[in-house]
């Protein structure tokens, strides 16, 4: 029998920076990318995580660069849906 293990996903977002750049990079970036491109103005930024580096795929193609990922959470607003163990997953 094959055991079946499924991903806990936080809302999020993927940043991809130069390779200079460091988590408070990523969170300023995620901070107006989370503003203007979703619309979203209450709202925390739980987690700042390095996913990788070095050769990054990306839509316009390959980039050498870091890419991070960005969970937050709406503090204000309609919330359509918060994992119940949120700030478990965030708390590490």
């Amino acid at each position: 029998m094959t055991k079946v293990v499924r991903e806990q996903r936080l809302p999020h977002i993927m940043v991809v920076l130069p390779p200079t750049s460091d988590t408070s990079d990523a969170r300023a970036k995620a901070d107006e990318l989370i503003r203007d491109r979703l619309g979203i103005e209450n709202f925390e930024i739980m987690l700042v995580e390095l996913e990788e580096e070095g050769q990054v795929a990306t839509p316009g193609g390959i980039v050498q660069g870091k890419r991070f990922r960005v969970a937050f959470r709406q503090t204000h607003g309609v919330v359509v849906y918060v994992h119940p163990d949120y700030d478990k997953i965030v708390n590490r």
